[in-house]
């Protein structure tokens, strides 16, 4: 009988132009943001969009998780990067213009 020691995961990150993906082999138990250190130490690239390892938003396949979420087996770690714009802004400014459009 084998026992488990460690788990695989897969840790993500999108940017405007790319994707980083890393595959991982973590200790049972691993938090969340203990495999996302990890994961920057095995070369994942945070510094180009000024992200803070220590409180980087994160998910799990889209849900937001903390920084203890203990990681399962086949867990996908999402990184979340910083909006550059904020969508409810954005949504007010779309339906001023639509507003207007519609005077006319």
């Amino acid at each position: 009988m084998s026992t488990l020691t460690h788990v695989n995961i897969e840790v993500v990150l999108a940017e405007a132009v790319r994707l980083q993906r890393l595959s991982l082999s973590v200790p049972i138990g691993t938090t969340a943001r203990n495999a996302l250190l990890q994961a920057v130490d095995n070369g994942l690239d945070v510094d180009a969009l000024g992200i803070s390892i220590e409180q980087a938003p994160m998910g799990v396949y889209a849900v937001r998780v903390t920084d203890d979420y203990v990681m399962n087996e086949g867990d996908r770690l999402e990184v979340y990067r910083p909006l550059a714009q904020d969508p409810m802004e954005l949504r007010r400014q779309r339906a001023k213009r639509d507003a207007q459009r519609r005077k006319k």
